[in-house]
Parts: C-alpha cells; structure tokens; sequence
C-alpha cells in the first residue's frame, strides 16, 4: 500500500464512524474500521471506495455484513453516498 492510501485511510479512522457522526449523533466516535465498498468487484476483491464504520455498523448487531446490505442502505443511505459526502467534509480525494 502507498504512502498515501496509508494517511488517507488514517484520516477516514480519525474521522470516526459515519453512521455514528451523522445518524446518531455521536460526539465521542468510538474506535471504527474501514469498510471497502464491494458493489463494483467481484468475490474477494476490494473497491478503492471505503467507509470508516464502528465495530457496530459494520460486523455488529446493526452492521452492514449482519443486516445485510439492503436493509443497511434503506437506513443509512448507500455506501457510496456516505463515502462521497465523507470525502466533502475531508476535503480529500480518496478514490
């Protein structure tokens, strides 16, 4: 991994989970992890696109990989609006 892929990705950590910031209004983030978007890649790979989501939104009872993908959008919006709007407030290009 480059450099940069590295200190983008610290950065997205930092910023805390997306759910929690802006769906529940959460002051203190807790620790979060990045979640690659896979709707582009077939079985295995990874999209450049990722998320930073707690343990909760993104393996836990409410995550992504447990409620699976559909019910998860239709709550919190699509993995890539939430990765577009992440990459306003971080005035960043991640992709």
């Amino acid at each position: 991994m480059k450099k940069a892929n590295k200190l983008k990705m610290q950065k997205m950590v930092e910023f805390g989970c997306v759910v929690c910031r802006w769906y529940e209004g959460v002051d203190d983030l807790p620790p979060c992890n990045i979640h690659h978007i896979r709707d582009k890649t077939g079985l295995g790979m990874k999209d450049e696109e990722m998320i930073p989501l707690c343990h909760y939104h993104h393996q836990g009872r409410m995550g992504i990989h447990t409620i699976g993908k559909k019910m998860w959008e239709e709550r919190y919006g699509t993995q890539r609006e939430l990765h577009e709007r992440m990459k306003e407030e971080l005035n960043f290009d991640i992709d």
